[in-house]
């Protein structure tokens, strides 16, 4: 009986047959198309900005990769919020505040609370972004700051990015009877309830 040779006989030929197939779909060939296009022109419109950062000694090779140094996110801070504050596409603002979730960012914490409550676009993840610049410059300093976002329902459920803001202070007696207060919060009550509050000791965290 003769066998055809090109039917495929292992798991990795039958991987490898269905990813051609999958590869010839005019479906997945307009996908795949329209997505280079769409990152092709977010590279576009970035372009200033990595422009800006080069010069300045931050290289990256596109607006979704890592600053890699402390020394590079501390350079690269006033100039990411100079353009946080321009009309980027949305993904390009979700970039660039991802990169500025340092602790380094201290210095423009005010500027980002501004933003936290009237950010330039309505968008949860984005917001959530901004949140989380929020809870990484948090301090003994300005924790007051942070719970003031935080029992603003008004602001929604991204203000879950700042519960990790006052994480770090669970311990003293009046955070810890802040977040069980919060724990009857809908957008925040999950989130608390993870953490156990009733078996965690008291302490001046």
């Amino acid at each position: 009986m003769k066998t055809d040779n090109k039917t495929p006989k292992t798991a990795l030929e039958l991987s490898l047959a269905c990813a051609a197939q999958r590869a010839l779909n005019p479906e997945v060939i307009a996908k795949e198309t329209e997505r280079l296009e769409r990152a092709k022109q977010l590279e576009e419109a970035a372009a200033d900005l990595l422009a800006e950062l080069r010069l300045a000694g931050v290289n990256l090779r596109s607006i979704g990769s890592e600053i890699n140094s402390d020394a590079e996110r501390k350079i690269a801070i006033p100039i990411l919020i100079k353009h946080l504050k321009l009309s980027y596409p949305l993904p390009i603002l979700q970039s660039i505040a991802m990169k500025l979730a340092t602790p380094y960012a201290i210095e423009i914490r005010n500027d980002i609370i501004q933003m936290f409550r009237n950010p330039p676009v309505s968008n949860f993840n984005f917001q959530y972004d901004l949140g989380s610049i929020i809870a990484r410059t948090t301090t003994t300093s300005n924790i007051q700051d942070t719970v003031t976002l935080l029992t603003d329902s008004t602001l929604g459920p991204s203000r879950l990015a700042l519960l990790a803001g006052v994480k770090k202070f669970k311990r003293r007696p009046e955070i810890k009877e802040l977040l069980v207060s919060l724990s009857r919060d809908p957008d925040l009550s999950v989130e608390i309830a993870s953490w156990k509050l009733d078996k965690e000791p008291m302490g001046s965290g």
